[in-house]
């Protein structure tokens, strides 16, 4: 895991008496970004020596408010609007499918700390059958993908940080993160707690609001 910013800038001209520039930046705090969060703002920038008329200013801010109203969500605070940013593409599929497509065991977490708790969604990555997605009601994810090689967790920067703890979890070593905020820019972010570890060379992610000890009980469940 690293935590990280990333801005960018894109400047979209049309034939109106100025540009707008849109600044995406995000603050990406898990090496997959799930739980990263995106700001989009937008800034009207006047071009030069414009001679366009004032109904064609009002046009333009009429059609650039519509698409600033669907690009993006407030974020209830502060004003600002914050949005997930996009991952890759998703396939959602039923479990039965993705058990039989899978090149490994696909298994469903039995026990969560709330009550009543139902799979919400299965979803393959970018059309892959080795790379899962099961969400559930509470805000549960459980991720599965291929990988053969356990990182160096005591050396990522999410534990040095002091964010994260490495464990001792199914006889293997495991990412453990507390869920909790943390202000980056100015702006409040909120990230899910993590129990990732990798085992048989599949990659076995865990993200939720709960603690660890939480996290473990649920994946002890897996059956």
């Amino acid at each position: 895991m690293a935590l990280g910013r990333l801005r960018c800038y894109v400047q979209l001209r049309w034939r109106f008496p100025f540009r707008v520039v849109v600044i995406r930046e995000s603050a990406v705090l898990s090496g997959d970004a799930m739980t990263g969060r995106e700001e989009v703002s937008t800034m009207f920038v006047a071009n030069r020596a414009s001679g366009k008329s004032f109904s064609a200013w009002v046009a333009a801010a009429l059609i650039l408010g519509a698409i600033a109203a669907c690009s993006t969500t407030p974020s209830g605070s502060g004003g600002s609007r914050i949005k997930s940013p996009p991952g890759p593409p998703r396939r959602q599929v039923s479990l039965t499918d993705a058990k039989a497509a899978a090149p490994f065991a696909v298994l469903v977490p039995s026990y969560f700390p709330k009550t009543g708790v139902t799979l919400t969604g299965v979803y393959q990555i970018a059309g892959s059958a080795s790379d899962l997605q099961l969400e559930f009601s509470d805000g549960t994810m459980l991720s599965y993908s291929m990988r053969s090689e356990t990182p160096d967790w005591a050396n990522s920067s999410v534990v040095k940080s002091g964010r994260g703890t490495v464990l001792a979890y199914r006889g293997v070593s495991a990412l453990a993160v507390e869920p909790g905020d943390q202000v980056i820019g100015g702006a409040p972010h909120h990230y899910k707690g993590t129990l990732e570890w990798i085992q048989g060379g599949v990659d076995y992610t865990l993200y939720t609001d709960y603690p660890v000890a939480e996290l473990r009980k649920i994946a002890d469940s897996l059956r």
